[in-house]
């Protein structure tokens, strides 16, 4: 399989923070502010929908490294933004560098690795684990 895929891929995605991002709602008793666990996976969705659209049919993408700062809180009903660009492709792993921002503050900032996976493989080995 070859990628077609250059550095310079970007992705923006918009949305408003819910209650259900809250960290209270993961046991953080004290701490009514956005969870970072819940800005980890909406960067992590914000590459992947980047790029899948470049891949073959039956090819997806997996995280396999993440290096995160989470800069300042913000509670319920903020508006967040995401923004990822691919930086680099070598071989089967793509890295993007990603950014959460409010209108005027960076919430967070990371490096993230994903490969390239072929869906069927993939599942094949998640059955081989059940």
């Amino acid at each position: 399989m070859i990628l077609n895929l250059q550095p310079g891929i970007e992705n923006a995605v918009s949305r408003t923070v819910s209650k259900e991002d809250i960290a209270t709602i993961f046991g953080s008793e004290h701490m009514p502010v956005l969870a970072s666990s819940r800005i980890i996976a909406f960067m992590e969705y914000v590459a992947l929908s980047s790029v899948q659209g470049y891949l073959p049919q039956g090819y997806s993408t997996v995280g396999i490294e993440f290096q995160f700062e989470h800069k300042i809180p913000v509670t319920e009903g903020t508006n967040i933004e995401c923004l990822s660009r691919l930086t680099d492709v070598s071989g089967r792993k793509m890295t993007f560098e990603i950014s959460v921002r409010t209108i005027s503050s960076e919430i967070a900032n990371a490096t993230h690795i994903r490969a390239v996976i072929n869906e069927d493989a993939f599942e094949r080995l998640i059955g081989d684990k059940k």
